[in-house]
């Protein structure tokens, strides 16, 4: 018996998938051996692909031979790096590989292609985790399609963001961008369910409008609770004074958003824009008064002296 009667003997009793890897760039091939349920079930990718186990059926017309040799005959061939898929391997058959800088990228783009659920969490968590130690790699991230920019973006703190070192923007507009499309479909996604009042009035809160008075943006949270100082008095209904936002009908975020982008604001200082403005209001006790967070440093009582000239 030769080696290839016994690989094919040990396929077929074991039924382990034969997987033919060919490095390109290494001008290699290596052989790998899986268990035909094991591999399905880590990497989903691999399901269009092998069929699902048929016990033979006689009714059918297929016989014991008939299913004996479709099993024989799962083989596979896969073109990528051998070291990548040599740690997957590793991974699947829980020899628990680590993961490391100049590795993170391949597989988390492996993880993603060959559908690891578990694995491309754990390669998102720790690429956020480290990725200004990645960002110093010579890599073109440009591998990293939008889904998964998305979803890295998802995972990012906004305090990672803040601190994020990336003088060749190789993440930042993207990231900037996600976040700012995440922050703007707050308030406009509707519910699937028929939604409570509460949230109703978070999802309407988010939700800018521009002043025809004082040419501020604000939410509906802040209309509540804050006054323009441009706008006419006028009686409330419980009869005291005060003065209100006014929204411009025709205002389009949209718009807005473009306006910036001409005047050259990156998409990183459009995001933090933005996400100022939609913060709830502060209060201000020495004017007891609320304020919004981008005028933190101006407030209505001033501690100084005027200046006469």
């Amino acid at each position: 018996m030769n080696s290839a009667d016994l690989d094919t003997k040990q396929t077929t009793t074991s039924e382990l998938i034969k997987i033919c890897v060919r490095d390109e760039n290494r001008d290699v091939e290596k052989h790998f051996f899986c268990e035909k349920r094991q591999l399905v079930s880590k990497m989903r990718y691999f399901e269009q692909y092998l069929p699902t186990d048929e016990a033979p059926n006689e009714s059918s017309g297929k016989s014991k031979n008939e299913h004996k040799k479709k099993r024989e005959g799962m083989d596979m061939h896969v073109y990528c790096d051998i070291v990548v898929f040599e740690w997957l391997m590793e991974y699947i058959n829980n020899h628990q590989p680590k993961l490391q800088i100049d590795n993170i990228i391949s597989i988390l783009v492996s993880a993603d292609f060959l559908q690891i659920q578990q694995l491309l969490q754990e390669c998102i968590d720790y690429f956020c985790k480290h990725i200004n130690d990645v960002l110093l790699l010579p890599i073109d991230l440009s591998c990293l399609h939008e889904k998964l920019l998305h979803e890295i973006s998802r995972h990012i703190t906004l305090h990672q963001f803040l601190h994020l070192k990336d003088d060749k923007n190789k993440l930042t507009a993207n990231i900037a961008c996600y976040k700012l499309q995440d922050l703007l479909h707050s308030y406009t996604k509707t519910s699937m369910h028929a939604a409570t009042d509460t949230t109703e009035n978070v999802e309407e809160d988010n939700e800018l409008y521009y002043c025809v008075y004082c040419k501020e943006l604000y939410t509906m949270e802040q209309y509540k609770k804050i006054e323009c100082h441009q706008s006419p008095t006028y009686v409330a209904f419980h009869g005291q004074v005060t003065a209100k936002h006014c929204a411009h009908k025709k205002w389009d975020i949209n718009k807005y958003l473009l306006c910036l982008r001409l005047h050259s604001h990156s998409w990183k200082e459009i995001f933090w824009h933005l996400w100022s403005l939609t913060r709830p209001p502060l209060f201000c006790t020495q004017c007891q008064s609320y304020f919004v967070l981008p005028h933190f440093n101006h407030c209505a009582t001033h501690s100084k002296l005027p200046t006469l000239d």
